[in-house]
Order: structure tokens, then sequence, then C-alpha cells
């Protein structure tokens, strides 16, 4: 966080190979909850680039949420989040996800996120997000989105997680293509409100009990599933 904090827009953070383990947090709050982040990038534009075997672990440490970006434009690349817990499962603060993006823009690149009690990668309020050859394996909610969050997804993995792969409400909008969705509970993917998923040369398979389900006005493109 210290070198976050010294950053100057435009710059690039890297991670040397290695296990991070969270020691404090720090609060965002956004509407009626605060998100507590391990990193959290704040109204800047950076670039946070792991070196290959650079790992944040939530394992150990105060319960919290890997990484935060909120009102900036970042890149993620090259890491993996792993072990992220929530203290009390429903209050109002937000520990045990993956990455959790608000009002941003973010590119996501060769990201694994594993072993999360909450939500993997997260889009709330304007984000917009691009991610490539992310993988999302045995946690809750692979991807959530809310609000009029975009997603741009390709060449992705996320299979055995306890709840859906993706979860799109209210006005996100999501394009995937050349992904797997394997062995999701909850449904593989799952949209509600008014919420537009689009998939495209993917497959879905082994997910309970639907591979993909719409409800309300929401809206399902499935081509070549």
């Amino acid at each position: 966080q210290a070198a976050v904090d010294r950053a100057a827009d435009g710059d690039e953070i890297v991670l040397r190979a290695g296990r991070y383990a969270a020691e404090s947090y720090r609060e965002v709050p956004y509407r009626d909850v605060i998100v507590r982040g391990f990193i959290v990038i704040d109204g800047k534009d950076l670039a946070l680039a792991g070196e290959p075997g650079a790992v944040l672990d939530g394992a150990t440490g105060p319960p919290t949420t890997a990484i935060i970006v909120r009102a900036a434009k970042a890149a993620v690349s090259g890491l993996t989040l792993t072990g992220f817990r929530f203290d009390v499962q429903e209050d109002d603060f937000y520990e045990g996800h993956g990455l959790f993006v608000i009002d941003a823009e973010v590119r996501v690149m060769d990201v694994t996120i594993s072993r999360f009690q909450k939500m993997g990668l997260t889009g709330r309020g304007t984000t917009r997000l691009l991610a490539e050859r992310l993988q999302i394996v045995d946690g809750h909610v692979g991807i959530w989105l809310h609000e009029t969050a975009y997603l741009a997804l390709a060449d992705c993995a996320i299979s055995r997680n306890d709840s859906s792969a993706i979860a799109a409400y209210d006005d996100s909008v999501a394009h995937v293509r050349g992904c797997a969705f394997e062995g999701n509970q909850d449904d593989g993917l799952f949209t509600e409100h008014r919420a537009t998923l689009y998939v495209q040369d993917s497959r879905v398979t082994g997910n309970r009990p639907y591979g993909a389900r719409a409800v309300g006005d929401s809206t399902f493109w499935l081509i070549g599933v």
C-alpha cells in the first residue's frame, strides 16, 4: 500500500516473486457498505504487475479484500490472489473478495483468483472491465456485476465455485468469448433485473442447477456454446 500511495499517475508497481500476506487494510466506503482492502488504488492511474510467483495471500492476518480500485484507471497483471476471507458473512463490511472495482476502468490480464469466500472479480457503479486469461477457481461467486458495470471477458476459465461463474444484475452488460465455465454451483451463468450477457464460442458444462438462467427482464445471447 505504501508503494501505491507514493506512486504517481502512469507508474507501474512490480511485485517480485513471493507470498505477500495482509497485515492491515484500508476502508473504502461504497453506498451502504465499507470495503476493506489489502491494496487500494483510489483516484490514480497505475499498473500493478506481478512477476511469476507473486501471490497476494489473505489466509493469514486480518480479513480483507485483495485489491480495491476506485475512480481510477488501472491495469492488474501476473498476480495470484488467494485465500481472502471475511470476518462476518453478512454485515456492512466487505471482505473476502478478490478484485473489487468501483467506478473505474481496469484491465486484468494473466490473473488467478482462488479460494476466496465472497466474489472473485466485482464490477460496481460505472466500472469498465477488460479481462483476458483470467482464472477464477474454488471460491464463491466468480464474477459479480451491478449497476451499469460493463465487462469484456476473453480466454478465461471459471470453475468449481460454490455459486455462479458470472452473476449480473441491474443494467450491467458482459461480452464473453472463448471461455470455459465448468462445475459451478447455483447456476453457471445468471442474470437478473435488466442485465444482458452475450456469450460466444464458450463451454458451459457441469454447472448446477442450470448452465444459464435469466430472471426478470434480463437477457442472454448464446452463440456457439
